[in-house]
């Protein structure tokens, strides 16, 4: 028979057993977190990278859809200017280079370099280059401040000094002396389809090139077909759209996150009388399918799109187009410059009201500027679109 092992023999090989084993689970589970942390930093990294590609993207597309034609078009051949970084709704951003490279053709052409980032502080970067031909936008409105279907109530101050309340004669914004031409022709101040659609109370004037046009017929379809685009367009490429009734009752104005214009604040609508802001260029299309209500004093640039009625109340200043479904009310010192288009209602016969110190003048300048993507932009044919190293 074969002796036991003793005791002590059998601990002294169990012992370096033991520490073999842990030796080898250390290892395997020191390499297994090491290839997972790998493949979590790699993962993230695939991830950043997208979304930096997709922001680049989205950049060139935003762009085109739209294009500066004051800042853009104003480029001589071989000159370039930046876009500076715009931050898209999901925190990434991205930043364009337009640089004009055609040697003074009738139809200019465009390089865009387009840069995307995943967020304010990330470091993955994805680069997009595009190709872009003419970018003359033909502005929307041309023929009058207002174009009014229904009637038009004017209500003064009783004062006979009051400039018109609505004006034809064209308007440079103050802010914007260095980067507009100088005023053009006056164009009509009020189109209107009759004569007795225009009321004029309490020394209440309209001016322009004549003050009131009257052209007999004016269809529900006034607000449908605006210049070079459609109420439909509009709407699709807004930046902002409201549901229902919509009542601001905080103060409208330019917003800033990290030094970059915030665009995701939804009472940001761009700086028109703050030329030094990082808004100053942010114009968007805001578009309410319902009523809109303004509450307080404020300022926006941009196409505003209302398949309601518009109350504007306060010292409310907006620069661009202004269209309107149904009736437009402007009280106290509201202020438009641009142009302003109403349709009146689903019947065409609700009556506008502009009343107290409120003003609407024609600004060929202010019209120009938020014309984008209206007019003959768009992407070189073939490929216009491929991604940098």
């Amino acid at each position: 028979m074969r002796a036991a092992t003793p005791p002590s023999d059998r601990a002294g090989v169990a012992l370096p057993l033991a520490l073999a084993v842990m030796v080898a689970v250390t290892v395997i589970s020191a390499t297994a977190i090491q290839v997972a942390l790998s493949d979590y930093q790699a993962n993230r990294g695939a991830r950043l990278s997208a979304r930096a590609l997709f922001a680049a993207e989205a950049g060139a597309q935003r762009m085109l859809a739209t294009w500066d034609g004051g800042a853009w078009t104003s480029l001589q051949p071989g000159d370039s200017a930046s876009s500076g970084w715009v931050r898209l709704p999901d925190g990434s951003r991205y930043r364009s280079v337009v640089l004009r490279v055609d040697d003074a053709a009738d139809v200019p052409l465009y390089r865009v370099l387009t840069e995307g980032r995943p967020s304010r502080t990330g470091t993955a970067r994805r680069m997009v280059l595009t190709m872009v031909r003419g970018g003359e936008s033909a502005p929307l409105v041309t023929d009058g401040a207002a174009r009014v279907r229904g009637r038009l109530q004017l209500r003064g101050m009783r004062d006979p000094s009051d400039p018109p309340m609505v004006d034809g004669r064209d308007h440079v914004p103050t802010a914007w002396a260095s980067e507009c031409p100088s005023a053009g022709s006056a164009v009509a101040g009020a189109i209107l389809g009759r004569s007795s659609d225009l009321r004029l109370q309490r020394d209440a004037t309209v001016a322009g090139s004549p003050g009131a046009s009257y052209v007999g017929t004016m269809g529900t379809d006034v607000t449908q077909t605006i210049g070079p685009t459609t109420w439909d367009d509009l709407v699709a490429q807004a930046d902002w759209s409201y549901s229902g009734t919509t009542r601001f009752r905080n103060a409208i104005g330019p917003s800033a996150s990290g030094g970059v214009c915030n665009t995701s604040d939804r009472e940001n609508w761009g700086a028109p009388e703050v030329p030094s802001s990082v808004c100053s260029d942010y114009a968007p299309i805001i578009y309410v399918d319902g009523n809109l209500r303004i509450d307080r004093p404020g300022q926006g640039q941009g196409i505003l799109v209302v398949d309601g009625n518009l109350d504007i109340r306060k010292e409310f200043n907006y620069y661009g187009v202004v269209i309107v479904n149904g009736r437009l009310i402007m009280r106290d010192e509201g202020f438009i410059a641009g142009a302003v288009v109403v349709r009146g209602g689903r019947n065409g016969n609700q009556t506008s009201l502009v009343r107290n110190e409120s003003r609407i003048r024609f600004s060929s300048c202010a019209v120009a500027r938020v014309s984008t993507g209206s007019g003959g932009t768009d992407f070189l044919p073939g490929r216009w679109w491929f991604e940098m190293p």
